[in-house]
Order: structure tokens, then sequence, then C-alpha cells
């Protein structure tokens, strides 16, 4: 068996010298289970025992037919000096080596084979890495690392691990310290040589086991015992010539070229390896009975990085750097020297160096070797390769066999990816979310919020509705409050997360022109609210001037000398009120303007609210009111974000607008946050998983990716999965920020947790896009149903069809939404816009039709309108586009009926499974040996035997 990595070394008679090479041909007959028929050959090395001489050929191909070319037998020609000495191939075969015996840490599971660097000392030399990086990163921790922790600040949080900038800076240098004391333990391993005698009593132990397996092999005692007599006859032989003496000398020494260094450094070895773990340890136990919990973890997060970045950073570029320098400069040939004393090459040698006398037996002449060299040749006669109608049928067997398997693990992970988004979208939202929302709504959006049509019920609503609702009253018994009640609201159950905040925003005085028609009557104008003229000036109390500079100065320094005016009076951009535009349902609005805190407590809002009133705060010069608060419910472990505006537009009216989000900041809670961040995990992995997977499959397709409709669905899918994870990321940031601000006012101020809500409102948004398309791709799965597969056959047919309706379709449903904005636009709410208008045009084609509305405004128009509608667009393009799909569906059906169309795959998955389950196997059985007949016939009939050609009289 030749396992993946594996070196496989070959002792070889031959009836005359091998002599220069020029090309080697290598084949095989295909057989195995699946994917254990196929394997890879990197090169091939043939070195002559009796002159030394190495030829090399270069391959570095699949033998496999559903790889590549499909080939199974292929010539290798012999490979130029030119072609070893490659920059490109001296780095691949370097790399290769040095990554499986150079890491460290993964060269203990994927040791080569030929290498006497045991996993015992691999292992022996990682434990005391281990422990000399634990010592080096303990010593940094002897002095007090808070002051440096604290000014570092919190680089990353992973749970409840989170590391410095220091921790991090730390564990580099810890890396770095040890590396010396580990190379030099590894470099005594390696170069410390062998004891000859441990290696003949081994050698003769595994020979005499490997004769016990081979005992019955009577051709294989012939040649090995040709081999060695022979050889030793050659070598006490008193009448050699002096070209068999050169000859015998270039036999290769038992002796492992890279091992340098006398045997007993491998001991000094050894006692580094225990001395480094034990001392160690002494000092690290030492360091503990010093520390803290806290130093102690911080501790622990450092050598953690320290060892992720020896296997991921340290090792990986002391291999690449290492076989780069060597492979640039250098340009040697490669050549592995390593002596592996398992392989049939090395056992040669040290039965050639270690025979001591002839044993006197008769010695194999011409015609014996004849006869062994016969005996091989009708043993290899039935050995041939592959022909290529069997390796056609072999191929389409594995890829089936492949395309099968790539369903079976499409489905396994579509299904683990499916039940990993379902559950985090799920604990995402919770089901009390809406009763939340309910009892928010009705605490605050009363009739009163709905009356309001003046400043005057505006303040009335405030004093009567807000206020009660925000801040708690007193017990029906008259009962004081507690200071933790007085941080609820009015049902006592959520607390103010910060104070309310009312922002205005306000026009300058003749914002607009007035029509010199009516300038003598009209001497003011005021405009609605736009981005370009609101006022954004500082004022002193009523309103009545503008403050300048000087006058701001005087103020700030009655204010507790802050930078600039904080009254409600003073103009506040979005930067310092850290709000984003709002988008209300007249107009867009700034996150600025002229802000007023309420507190903390009910009679510091209610007197500050009568101040402003009287001092006159809204005018006629006020376009908008926004009143932000939230509200955390420790119960139900949920956010309030609740935003209430107001909107005076330039004609007189009031529009009320609310926007209540529920959200959920703190997933993580008890043992149930362990499950969430396990799945979190696991959605991450199955997000890169999926992201490279579509990407190289973008690389190896180009155009033809996106012509295939699963291939968008899919990298729609990941790239809104990767979308989802940074800004889950981005929440979490937002949501350290805005707690430590909290903590920072104590409470006192407004804290802006409208942003973090609408921030996870979008998230929420992409989830519910990533699960739309995970969940639409079940359809892919059920491709091989034949009802499906039909329905998405004749919609690829009906495609053009479909395109030249879908013009003419958008042409008619713009041409009435323009008509009905032109009729209905200044009488009916539906019809107020063009969008409007076109959103109603599409309602109506669901049934959804309001005639007696239409024909209030025109009985002529309105009756136009429905009757030409309903006739023209709910009639006569709907009756074409089902006729479209029958038509198609009738096509593709007639297609498949007279093609006898055969869900190939399905059946050849049926068959595999009755074929494990072990159902219906005698039609099975009888198809095999009717082939395997034909295939006897075949071999018989072709007298070409490519590895066995001799005369009628030697057989």
């Amino acid at each position: 068996e030749f396992k993946s990595g594996s070196v496989r070394n070959f002792v070889i008679s031959v009836e005359s010298q091998l002599g220069p090479l020029l090309y080697i041909r290598v084949w095989h007959d295909n057989s195995g289970i699946k994917d254990k028929a196929s394997w890879y050959l990197n090169m091939i090395n043939v070195m002559d025992l009796q002159t030394g001489e190495k030829s090399y050929f270069l391959c570095d191909n699949w033998f496999a037919v559903e790889k590549g070319d499909g080939l199974v037998d292929r010539v290798i020609p012999f490979a130029s000096s030119k072609e070893l000495k490659s920059f490109a191939h001296l780095f691949t075969q370097s790399v290769k080596k040095k990554f499986s015996d150079g890491h460290l840490w993964f060269s203990v599971f994927s040791r080569p084979v030929r290498s006497n660097f045991t996993r015992l000392q691999r292992i022996s030399c990682c434990i005391s890495l281990l422990f000399c990086t634990m010592i080096s990163n303990a010593m940094f921790y002897r002095q007090d690392t808070n002051a440096t922790t604290n000014k570092a600040g919190v680089l990353m949080k992973i749970g409840p691990i989170e590391f410095t900038l220091t921790q991090l800076w730390i564990s580099f240098i810890g890396t770095l310290i040890v590396l010396p004391v580990n190379l030099i333990i590894v470099t005594l391993f390696r170069k410390a040589k062998y004891s000859q005698k441990t290696l003949v009593t081994y050698h003769l132990k595994e020979t005499e086991r490997r004769n016990k397996r081979l005992e019955k092999d009577e051709q294989y005692e012939k040649t090995k015992r040709f081999f060695s007599r022979a050889k030793n006859h050659f070598k006490h032989s008193k009448k050699l010539d002096e070209d068999e003496i050169e000859r015998i000398g270039a036999i290769p020494s038992i002796e492992d070229k890279t091992r340098t260094l006398p045997h007993w450094t491998i001991y000094i070895a050894w006692g580094l390896v225990i001395l480094s773990i034990l001392t160690c340890s002494f000092f690290i136990i030492l360091y503990s009975l010093e520390w803290g919990a806290k130093r102690a973890n911080e501790w622990l997060i450092t050598m953690l990085l320290s060892f992720g970045q020896s296997i991921l950073v340290i090792d990986p570029l002391k291999v690449f750097l290492i076989t780069a320098i060597i492979s640039f400069l250098i340009r040697r040939p490669y050549d592995d020297e390593t002596l592996d004393f398992n392989d049939p090459f090395t056992g040669a040698l040290v039965s050639n160096n270690n025979i001591a006398e002839n044993d006197g037996q008769d010695i194999y002449n011409d015609s014996q070797i004849k006869e062994v060299a016969r005996q091989r040749r009708v043993r290899l006669f039935d050995l041939r390769p592959i022909d290529s109608n069997e390796m056609s049928r072999a191929r389409e067997q594995r890829l089936r066999e492949i395309k099968m398997g790539e369903i079976i693990r499409e489905i396994v992970v579509y299904v683990f990816f499916t039940v990993i988004l379902l559950f985090l979208s799920y604990q995402a939202r919770d089901t009390n979310s809406y009763g939340l929302y309910r009892d928010t709504k009705n605490l605050f959006i009363t009739d009163d919020f709905h009356g309001i049509n003046s400043l005057n019920t505006w303040w009335n609503y405030c004093d009567g509705v807000l206020l009660k609702g925000l801040y708690a009253q007193t017990w029906y018994n008259n009962k004081n409050l507690t200071w933790r009640e007085k941080l609820t609201t009015g049902s006592r159950v959520s607390m103010r997360v910060g104070a309310p905040r009312i922002r205005q925003l306000r026009v300058k005085e003749n914002s607009c022109r007035v029509h010199r028609r009516v300038k003598h009557i009209i001497k003011h104008c005021r405009d609605d609210y736009n981005w370009f003229d609101d006022d954004t000036k500082d004022y002193t109390p009523r309103w009545e001037k503008v403050l300048n500079k000087t006058a701001i100065k005087m103020i700030d320094e009655s204010n507790n000398e802050t930078k600039r005016c904080k009254t409600p009076w003073c103009y506040q951009s979005s930067v310092r009120t850290k709000s984003g535009p709002l988008k209300a349902l007249y107009k867009t609005y700034k996150g600025g303007g002229y802000v007023v805190s309420l507190g903390r407590t009910y009679e510091k809002a209610r007197s500050l609210l009568e101040t402003l009133r009287s001092e006159n705060w809204l005018d006629q010069l006020t376009r908008a009111v926004i009143m932000d608060f939230s509200l955390y419910n420790a119960n139900v472990n949920l956010f309030i974000s609740v935003t209430l505006s107001f909107e005076m537009t330039s004609m007189g009216s009031i529009i009320q607008d609310y926007q209540i989000k529920i959200f959920r900041l703190y997933d993580h809670i008890g043992g149930y946050g362990i499950l969430v961040y396990l799945f979190e995990l696991l959605f991450v992995i199955f997000t890169i998983y999926s992201f490279i997977h579509e990407i190289l499959l973008l690389i190896k397709q180009r155009k033809e990716y996106f012509n295939k409709f699963w291939n968008i669905i899919s990298f729609i899918t990941a790239i809104f999965s990767i979308t989802a994870i940074i800004m889950y990321g981005t929440k979490k940031t937002l949501t350290r920020l805005a707690i430590r601000s909290l903590r920072k006012t104590e409470m006192g101020e407004f804290v802006n947790f409208n942003a973090i809500g609408s921030f996870d409102e979008v998230y929420s948004y992409i989830v519910a896009l990533v699960t739309f398309f995970t969940m639409l791709k079940f359809l892919k799965l059920l491709r091989f149903n034949k009802r499906i597969g039909m329905l998405s056959q004749s919609l690829r047919y009906a495609r053009q069809d479909l395109n030249s309706f879908g013009v003419v379709f958008i042409i008619f449903m713009i041409a009435y939404a323009h008509m009905g904005f032109g009729i209905f636009g200044r009488s009916l709410q539906s019809y107020k816009s063009f969008f409007t208008a076109l959103t109603t045009c599409f309602r109506m084609l669901l049934g959804e039709i309001n005639a007696p509305d239409m024909l209030a405004v025109s009985r002529v128009y309105g009756t136009f309108y429905f009757l030409s509608f309903i006739s023209l667009v709910f009639v006569a393009l709907l009756s074409i586009f089902l006729t479209i799909l029958n038509d198609s569906f009738a096509h593709v059906k007639r297609e498949l009926a007279a093609s006898q169309h055969k869900n190939e795959m399905m059946e050849f998955m049926w068959s595999a499974f009755r074929k494990v389950a072990g159902i219906n196997n005698k039609k099975t059985t009888e198809d095999g040996d009717e082939i395997m007949k034909n295939n006897i016939t075949t071999m018989l009939n072709n007298s070409d035997a490519p590895l066995a050609k001799f005369d009628a009289e030697e057989l």
C-alpha cells in the first residue's frame, strides 16, 4: 500500500547492467476501492548498486482515471540536470520535505517515512519548547503590569478571553527567546550518529520477521539469496579485475551522511530535554505563588499566544525562508540522503556490510541466472496495463462516484449550516419582543399622541403622558420611591438607560421668497426644513439675540468651563450629539439641533419643560421635535430604543411618527451562552469554508460561473454571511463603547442606543436574507426530482419569452402609475407620489382594488382607469403570462417523453445503496461476471504483452 507522503524503496535484480536510462514506463491496474485506486507520483530515483550511478525521473502527476488527463499508464523521461536544478523544482520538493519534517509541531503527525528523528524525540522537543515558553513569558510578569495593560487597552475580545497589545508583544519576545534552545536540542537529535550494534541487531530482527511473512514465496527467496551470495562471492574473490573492484567500491556505505555528531551527543540532547522541563516547571510554580487570579489569567493568555505564534508564524516562516534561500543560492539537486532502516534498500546495505564470510554454498552461474529471469517473466505474463475501453468505463464509474460523494457532502454540509443558521437567527429574536413592543407602544403612543395638532397640545402631551411614562410615580399609598425605583418607567418593569433627550430643528426667518404680487400683504416667509438653510446659530433665551463669541465664552465660564454652550438655545452638531440623520414621514433631518436633556428625576424633567414652555422654546420657526430615550428590561434581557418625531410643516399641520426598536445586546449568558458561542464559531468556520469554495470555483470557471443560477445564489449567500460576521463584530464594539459612556456619565446624560438599535435592525435584515437564500437552496437539493427538474427546464426554455413579456409588463405598469398619479395624486393617499402609485398598481394585481375612492374623485376618469386596468393588465397580460408558462411546460414534457430521459445519477445512487444494503444483487453479480468474461477474452486475443516478451524456446 502506498500511503500519502510515503517514500518506497525496492531492490531489483536484473540480468545485466542498466546502463544509461532514457525513460521509465509506470502504470497500475486501477485496482482498489474508490480513491484507493488513485495515487500521485512525485518522482522516481534509480540507483545502480554496482556503479553508484543515480538517475532521476520527474513525474509530478496523478495516476488516476478521474483526475487530469485520466491516464494510469505514463512514460516518464529522464530528468536533465537543468530540470533538477530549477528553482521551482528545488523549492517545491524542499518545502514538502521541510514542512513534514522541519515544522516541529506538524511533524509529530506527518513525520516522513524516511526519517530517523523519531516521534518520541519530536514530542519531547515540543514539551520542552512549551515549558520554556511558559517560563520566558512568566519572567515578564514579575513586575506589576496593570499600568501597561490599562494603557494598551483591550485589543480584541473573544467571549471571556481578551488580550492587549502588551501581551501580544510579550508573547512574541518569549517565542524568540526560547527558539535557540529548541534549535540546539533538535540539532543534537538529528545529527547524532547511530550505534552500529543496535542497527544490526534491529535489522536482523526485522529480517527474521519479514522472512516469516514471505517464507512461502519461493521466487522471493531465490532472488534474495542470489543477490546476497553473488555479491559476497564477488567481494571475497581474488581473481577480480580492476573494473569489478571499482564497482564494488562504489556501493553506498551504511553510514548516514546527514549525521555528523558522535553517538553520545544524543544523551546530551535527552539530558537537556529533561533538565529544561524540570527546571521550568520548578520556577513556574514559584512564580505562580506570587500571582493572583488576574495575573495568572494574563500569563496563560500570553502563553497561548506564544504557542499559536510558534505553530502558525515562527515555524512556517523558518521553513519558507530557509528553503527559499537554499533553493536560490545553492542550487543542488534534491537528494534525500536520510536512511530508513525499515526499507529493503537499507536492509540490503546492512546485509552486504555485515556478512562476514561465505557459507561455502554454490554460486549461481549464467544458466541459473537465466532460469531466475525466465521464472520472473512467467510470473509477469498476466500483468498488463488496463485497456482503453476498460479505462473509459472505469473513468465514467469513478466520476459518478465522485459526483455522488459531492452530492452527499453538499447535503450534509448544507443541513449542518442550515441548522446552525436557524439556531442563531431564532436565538437573536426573543418571543417576548412583540409583547415588550406592544406594552411600550401602549405606554407612550396614546390618543393624546395622535391628537397633537398644535404646540399647545404637544406641551400637554409631554406633561400628561410622556413624563408619567418615562418616570415612575409614587405608589398608590403615597409611599416614596427608592433610588432604584426612580430609574424605572411608569410601568416599573423597564429601566431608563441614560437620560431622555429632546432635540429641536429650526429654519431661518424669511427662508423662502414671497411672490411679488402679494409682497405688500405678507412680509415674511418660512419654508419647510432643508439641510442647506436650517438655523444653526446660538441664541439667548426666548430666541432674542444671536450670541457672539464673547458672549458664548462668558456663558462657558458660568457652565463649569465647558468648551461650548450647552443650553437648549445653542445649536449642537451631529458630532456632539452622536446622532445620525433621521428619516421621518415628511422630511429627513440632520443629527444635530437644539438639545435639552431631561435628567434622572421626574421633578427635574417637569421643571425643565415648564421653563422651556414659559420661554417659548417652540415657535413658528420650529420644524421638527425629536424625542430619544432608551430602556432596558432585565426580566427578558431586551433593550428598547424609542424615537418620537413631530414634524411641523409649513402648511401648519403636525405629523406624528414613532420608532420602537427591540434588540438584544447580550446573548452569552449562563450555560446557554456557551452553546451560542459554539454555534457562532461553527457559523464562522462554515462561512469561511463556503467563501473559499466559491472563490476557487469562480477562479476555475471564470465567466461561466455566473451563468448558473445556483452559483449566483451561493455567491450572494457567502457575501451576505461575511457581511453578517463583520456587522456582528461592529455591533459588539458599539455596545462596549455605549456601556462605557453610560458608566462615565453615571446615567445622567443621554447615551445614544438608537444607533445600535438601527445597526442591529440592519444586521437582522442581513441574517434574514442569508436565511432566505439558504432555505431557497432546498430546491437545488430537489433537482433530481423529476417534477422539479421539469419546472426548472420549463423556466429555462421560456426565458426569452418571459424577458419580452417583462418589458411589456413594466411599460404598462409605469404608464398606469403615471396616469393614476396625475388623476388621483391630489385626492388619494395611495397615489400621492409616483412610487406610491406604482405600489398601488401592483397591489391591484393581487385583488386589492379601491374602486369607490377612484369613482369619488372622478366618475368618468375613475371608471376609465379602473376598467382599462382590469381588461388590459389584470386579464390580458396575466393570461399571456400563463400561456407562456403552459406552452413551455408542455414542450419540455414532450421532449422528455420523446428522449425517454432517465436520471442517471439517481439510478446510480440507488444502485450503490442496493449494493451496500445487499438488496437484489443477483443481476449485478451476473453483469460483473459477464464483464469479467469479456475482459479475459480480450486479454487472450491480444498477443501483445508489453511486460512479457520472450522467445518460445525459453518458455
